[in-house]
């Protein structure tokens, strides 16, 4: 029933989008001017009110995933398997661990010795990183 109300709620929002659109179309005609130069800037308007945040979300998600995004590697596997011989042929993963949060720490066990551990934190626009 909530998904019929915001189908119709989201119908009429964009009857009114077209609408609006279609006004500024007629009045750049009465006018004698191009119909573009009016109708353009009336649906960028109206379709804005809907979709504004997304091009600020779109910039800080490309930004931050290229500044900040990457993996840290402590230790690369043969330096551990060098230093841990016989041990990695006796490692068995965990199916369906349980994540362990802490904060905005998130462990989760990916066999006896290994966990993978990530930081999570939220900036504006709701970017999680």
């Amino acid at each position: 029933m909530i998904g019929l109300v915001a189908f119709t709620i989201l119908g009429l929002y964009l009857w009114g989008c077209y609408r609006i659109t279609r006004w500024a179309n007629n009045k750049a005609k009465t006018k004698g001017i191009a119909t573009w130069k009016y109708a353009v800037p009336a649906a960028l308007l109206s379709y804005g009110l809907l979709f504004w945040d997304w091009a600020p979300t779109l910039a800080t998600h490309q930004y931050l995933c290229m500044t900040e995004g990457g993996l840290t590697v402590l230790k690369p596997i043969e330096q551990w398997q060098k230093e841990n011989p016989g041990i990695a042929e006796t490692l068995t993963p965990i199916e369906r661990a349980k994540w362990q949060h802490e904060g905005n720490i998130t462990r989760v066990p990916l066999n006896e010795r290994f966990i993978w551990e990530f930081e999570d934190s939220t900036h504006w626009f709701g970017i999680h990183e």
